[in-house]
């Protein structure tokens, strides 16, 4: 999982390059790619994560190339108490290097590395910026075809036409089930011996 994770970091900087734009700053590659970490990036849990936010917290992302000897200010994750080189006082270090829609600032000289600070927004700023995102509710996080159906028709129908759909469907898959007992059975019967012992727990005998 790790490599594969690695290969799809470097596939997007080359998106990135030719034009893609991510769709958030949070796709980094990071120094010690641990199983929790992949969790968090691929959305695993908590679900909610699968959405990236409308609005991100910095509004500005601010580079730095240093050489590998001079010593930072803060340590990552921590904040300027007061400016340092281009970036403000209150900028967050970041932990990873942020892959860019532009592709980044250009390539690195020898002998420095590129570190990065997050600008937070104001709180003024944060709201004109989630007023233009639009509300979560809305049709802007592009939900699923058959879930933004389903939203539609629990809006415009009534309860009790909800529930004669609802029991219409399960009466149809029920009996759609009872029709293909014997296919079933068929099926498992040609299984190989192995396969069909891990599959004879599952249900093939038309039992409600």
């Amino acid at each position: 999982m790790q490599l594969a994770f690695t290969i799809a970091f470097f596939l997007v900087k080359q998106l990135v390059l030719k034009g893609w734009k991510p769709p958030s700053e949070i796709l980094s590659l990071p120094d010690d790619i641990s199983y929790q970490y992949l969790r968090s990036v691929t959305g695993v849990h908590p679900k909610a994560s699968k959405i990236p936010p409308l609005v991100s917290e910095f509004g500005a992302i601010i580079d730095v190339d240093v050489t590998h000897d001079d010593p930072l200010p803060i340590v990552p994750g921590d904040k300027l108490s007061k400016p340092w080189q281009n970036v403000p006082a209150g900028a967050c270090l970041l932990k990873k290097q942020i892959v860019r829609s532009n592709g980044g600032i250009g390539k690195l000289q020898p002998g420095m590395k590129r570190v990065s600070f997050g600008v937070f927004r104001s709180g003024q700023e944060f709201v004109k910026t989630a007023v233009l995102a639009g509300h979560p509710i809305s049709r802007e996080t592009k939900l699923p075809a058959a879930l933004d159906v389903a939203v539609d028709f629990l809006n415009n129908n009534p309860m009790h036409v909800v529930a004669r759909h609802r029991l219409s469907e399960l009466e149809h898959w029920l009996e759609r089930a009872k029709a293909l007992v014997e296919d079933e059975a068929t099926l498992h019967k040609s299984l190989d011996p192995a396969l069909r012992g891990i599959l004879a727990p599952k249900r093939h005998d038309g039992a409600l």
